[in-house]
């Protein structure tokens, strides 16, 4: 529906959160994450009722990180379900994502990304601007 989301998704067993991170933005993205400039930048707790059973809470703990990434790109591995939603690659600047999303939000993990995204505008989240460009757009 043109929304933003951003790169993500759950943990695999045995897998470390840096493993997961970097296998979630390769598959989602093709890119390949520089793992010596992964910092940590936030994290959202999201409780609310689950989608499936009314009487069960959904608790989820999302955390966000800055990333680098090389300059190869492999092809995109998306789920079903994220290939049905026409999901790709497209950069974009915090404003941009806040601005579309906010439109649309119909979705908990847009609610949460545009969240997320509104704290990295109002400057309660910092993102490092050491090389050019780094840290203007988000994909």
């Amino acid at each position: 529906d043109g929304e933003y989301k951003i790169p993500g998704g759950g943990i695999e067993p045995g897998e470390a959160y840096l493993q997961a991170l970097v296998r979630e933005v390769r598959e989602e993205t093709g890119l390949h994450v520089i793992v010596s400039a992964v910092r940590e930048i936030g994290e959202i707790v999201e409780i609310r009722r689950d989608l499936f059973e009314a009487k069960t809470k959904y608790v989820c703990h999302s955390l966000f990180y800055e990333c680098r990434v090389e300059g190869k790109q492999d092809a995109l591995q998306l789920t079903e379900s994220e290939i049905a939603k026409g999901y790709e690659l497209r950069w974009a600047t915090p404003e941009e994502i806040y601005q579309r999303n906010i439109l649309i939000e119909k979705d908990p993990w847009i609610v949460r990304d545009t969240a997320f995204v509104k704290m990295l505008m109002d400057r309660k989240i910092a993102i490092a601007n050491t090389d050019e460009g780094a840290g203007e757009k988000w994909s």
